[in-house]
């Protein structure tokens, strides 16, 4: 269990020297040493650097992979996100959603959506949406557009279009600061 968690050149030191993120792994190879079939992770990447975090999150990916069910209680959303695409929302032991983020954030569609579009002519591109009625507001940044739309589905089927018929110009990058996991949970706790 220590060697799965990279510990191995540490065994023989004493615990008390460990930074925090080494005791959090302890903590793992502890969990895991007996090959449960089930896993319930309370905060796992508490204290860890930015590599353990990845080499943890890959491992809780492989422990899944091989059949095991594993269970994570977190407060950082992003970092579930990376872990699972299978998520419970739960605020106050109530459960708000649950499924894979589109899936969560379908449910919320009536909520305003947020999408970045970063383009060679930005102005250009907004002159296409501006005759929607399901845009709510369009502005600027440096390079892009930023489109706020009462419907996702719609707005990404004319988005591909443009993009590929080039009548907008070049689309460069597309993000949605609203599809995330911690947005929908701020969305479903009001």
């Amino acid at each position: 269990a220590l060697e799965t968690v990279d510990l191995l050149d540490a065994a023989n030191r004493k615990i008390g020297a460990y930074s925090k993120g080494m005791r959090q792994r302890v903590k793992l190879a502890q969990a895991i040493v007996h090959d449960p079939q089930v896993l319930i992770l309370d905060e796992p990447l508490s204290g860890m650097d930015p590599i353990g975090r990845r080499k943890t999150i890959r491992l809780i990916k492989d422990w899944a992979r091989e059949g095991r069910s594993v269970i994570v209680s977190s407060h950082i959303l992003h970092e579930i996100e990376a872990m699972t695409s299978n998520i419970l929302l739960i605020n106050n032991g109530r459960i708000l959603a649950e499924g894979n983020v589109h899936q969560i954030r379908d449910l919320i569609d009536t909520h305003p959506h947020t999408v970045f579009v970063r383009a060679a002519d930005p102005r250009a591109l907004a002159r296409r949406f501006l005759e929607r009625d399901d845009v709510i507001s369009v502005r600027f940044e440096e390079g892009a557009v930023v489109i706020q739309t009462a419907a996702p589905d719609g707005f990404y089927s004319r988005l591909t279009e443009l993009a590929a018929t080039g009548e907008a110009g070049e689309i460069a990058e597309v993000t949605s600061p609203d599809d995330n996991l911690q947005a929908v949970f701020q969305y479903l706790v009001k």
